[in-house]
């Protein structure tokens, strides 16, 4: 009977592969992770809500750099193809280590175009945002039930 070989991986993609692995956590304990400020590992704090950091490997050249990111939630704008223009973009984010005077308490991070360019909402403002959109959903149905009249007519006003 032979013994099985053991397949030798490399370090790197070992390390690769560990790092897709989500924290877990432990109890009451907070969840953990391991960032890279250029080549020292530092381990922080880990709020439940985040699903991924500024930089899909979690290395920075700053710690000031290192934002924790939730699950992003989108309203893609859909296309008579198939397809969605990129739309609206919401995501729970903290910069837990900016520089003293900054907020770095978690908000809201709402882009509306793919420029990178987002707006900084606290709850406060988060809810009343929430109000205007379900406002605003309900002038677009006020709108396509118009143009549906319309069809509906042959195109005649």
């Amino acid at each position: 009977m032979s013994t099985p070989k053991l397949a030798i991986v490399p370090i790197a993609k070992t390390r690769a592969i560990l790092d897709k692995i989500p924290a877990q956590s432990d109890g009451n304990k907070p969840r953990k992770v391991t960032i890279y400020v250029g080549r020292v590992p530092l381990t922080v704090d880990e709020p439940e809500w985040c699903k991924g950091h500024e930089g899909d490997d979690a290395h920075v050249s700053n710690l000031a750099d290192f934002a924790h990111i939730g699950q992003a939630v989108e309203i893609p704008v859909p296309q008579p193809d198939g397809t969605a223009l990129g739309g609206m973009s919401v995501v729970l984010t903290q910069w837990p280590f900016s520089a003293p005077g900054d907020n770095n308490q978690p908000y809201l991070s709402v882009e509306d175009d793919g420029t990178g360019q987002a707006a900084a909402l606290d709850s406060v403002a988060g809810m009343a945002f929430a109000d205007r959109l379900r406002a605003y959903a309900d002038e677009v149905e006020g709108k396509a039930r118009q143009l549906a009249v319309y069809e509906q007519n042959g195109g005649q006003a």
